[in-house]
Formats: C-alpha cells, structure tokens, sequence
C-alpha cells in the first residue's frame, strides 16, 4: 500500500471515529454511572472499537465470498441499526424510575450488541472494499483503519467522561437525568444512521 493511501485511510478513520454513530455518546453515558468511570470509559469504548472492527471484517468477508453471487443491499442493514438502536433507546428511557437506573439498562453486553449492529450501519466496509479490490492488502488496510478509529473513539470517550466530571460539580442531581442521556444518546446515534440513508 501507497504511504499517501495509508496516510489517507488513517486520516478517515481518525475523523469517522469522532461520529456520534459510532457509539461514544453511549460508552459515555454507561461509564459515568460508574465508580470508575475512565476505567469503563476505556472498556466500553474499547468494547465498541473490537465489534466495530468484527462487524466491518464481517462484511469485508462476506463481501468478497458472497459478491460474486449475490448483491447485499446496504439499506436493510442501515434500517435494521436505525430501528434496532431507536427501540433499545426508547426501551431505556421508559423503563426509567427511581429504582432503576442507567447502569441496570445497559450493561457492557449490550454495548457490544449495539456496537456490532452499528458497525454494520457505516460505509467504512465498503470504502475498504473499494480499496482492496483495487489490489491493496486487505489486512494492513483494515488493521491501520480499526486502530485509527479506536484511537478516536477511545479518545472522545474519556474526554467526555471527563467533561461530564467538570459539569457534576456545577450541577446537583444530574444522576437522575442518566437514563433519559442514555436512551436519547441511542435515539441521536439512530437518527445520524438514518440521516446518512436519506441524504
């Protein structure tokens, strides 16, 4: 692989990490409900990164069994991750109550569900597959942009958490606001999937 084309991928998935779609809105929410929230911060969102990664190499694969049989539409994947993210996130805020709180709705497997599932939702997969069929090595590209995203969405998760750590000191009782910040984290990241389809 070209360096300027390395270069490039990695610059994309710098930027494509910072999305709201890739999920740190939620590893966000879930770690600052915790007694270490940088300690999950790095779990959750390193638990985003990993199912990200198998859900692109997912379909990097079935791309490159499947393609010469049968076309995917993208669409249906992108609308299952828009209903399926809209749903848990209004499931989320209802199930909202004195007694419950946000930690007890989402846990670190649900954060890998909804990892994988908006993995799919993106078009990173098919930039990948566009380049390797051009004859790039399919593994340095895929392993230099999953490290790229990682390193973005590891990076605004803590600096989240840490920014919600300078707004709890200001502001009494935010904790009770959580599971309304977790469910509508979920609704914007469905919305910004669905967004891209119609655009």
């Amino acid at each position: 692989m070209g360096t300027h084309l390395l270069l490039g991928v990695i610059v994309v998935g710098l930027i494509h990490g910072l999305e709201p779609g890739h999920g740190w809105p939620i590893a966000i929410t879930y770690s600052i409900g915790k007694s270490k929230p940088y300690l999950y911060g790095l779990i959750s969102s390193g638990i985003i990164s990993l199912f990200h990664f198998i859900s692109t190499v997912a379909v990097v694969i079935a791309f490159l069994v499947f393609n010469m049989f049968v076309e995917i539409p993208e669409i249906y994947l992108d609308a299952l991750a828009v209903v399926l993210l809209i749903g848990l996130g209004i499931y989320v805020i209802l199930k909202e109550n004195h007694e419950h709180h946000v930690v007890d709705t989402i846990n670190l497997k649900k954060i890998a569900y909804i990892a994988f599932i908006i993995g799919f939702a993106h078009e990173e997969e098919f930039m990948l597959i566009g380049l390797i069929l051009t004859g790039i090595d399919p593994t340095l590209l895929v392993l230099s942009y999953a490290g790229s995203v990682t390193f973005s969405l590891v990076s605004i998760t803590i600096a989240g958490i840490k920014a919600y750590d300078a707004v709890k000191r200001r502001v009494e009782n935010i904790d009770r606001y959580l599971s309304w910040i977790a469910g509508g984290s979920m609704i914007l990241v469905g919305i910004s999937i669905l967004m891209e389809i119609v655009i």
